[in-house]
């Protein structure tokens, strides 16, 4: 029986005998011993999302300048799997030149026929959308990313020939390339993680 187990259990007894003062001291001990556990079995198969293109950008705003800047794809030039190569916030970017990951499987993976897309993303179901070119000269998407907002991003072709799409929830670059089935989110258990 593993650690895990065994924490499980000693906390499902406690649940169901009663809790008192010296249970307390008993659950944080737990409660501390499975989070390690937890958090040693999640790293076991970590891939740093701190490994950047040569020429990636840095911060939001380098992103922000190169979305500027950009142009929108032609429809062929769309058609391909683009992987999520970063995500851009207030906080420090995380990058990594083969896509970012959750272990093996990719975060966020936009398969495209011209402009329809394909978006296969960690936390939400496989969903197919509509990229439609507005006034502004960018192409623009809205996936379904669960909750009661609506989520819409902005797209368009850097001159270092990724996808920059900035969003009303974050901002991703995409880049075209090939992978494999069980790297998609669909295809794993982590489909429906948070």
């Amino acid at each position: 029986m593993t650690t895990k187990c065994v924490l499980f259990l000693i906390a499902a007894l406690v649940s169901v005998v009663g809790f008192t003062r010296a249970d307390a001291e008993t659950s944080r001990i737990i409660n501390a011993e499975t989070s390690k556990t937890l958090s040693t079995e999640s790293m076991r198969n970590a891939i740093p999302n701190s490994s950047p293109c040569k020429d990636q950008p840095k911060s939001y705003k380098e992103l922000k300048q190169l979305f500027e800047k950009g142009r929108v794809p032609s429809a062929s030039e769309m058609n391909g799997t683009w992987v999520a190569i970063g995500y851009y916030g207030e906080d420090s970017p995380s990058v990594n030149c083969s896509g970012v990951k959750r272990g093996d499987v990719l975060e966020s993976v936009l398969t495209a026929n011209q402009y329809s897309i394909e978006i296969d993303m960690i936390g939400t179901y496989l969903q197919r959308s509509k990229m439609v070119r507005n006034k502004k000269g960018e192409l623009i998407f809205s996936p379904d990313l669960g909750g009661d907002n609506t989520y819409v991003y902005r797209c368009r072709l850097s001159s270092r020939k990724t996808l920059i799409c900035l969003g009303s929830y974050d901002n991703i670059e995409f880049k075209q390339m090939r992978i494999k089935d069980y790297q998609r989110a669909s295809k794993s258990t982590l489909r429906n993680e948070q």
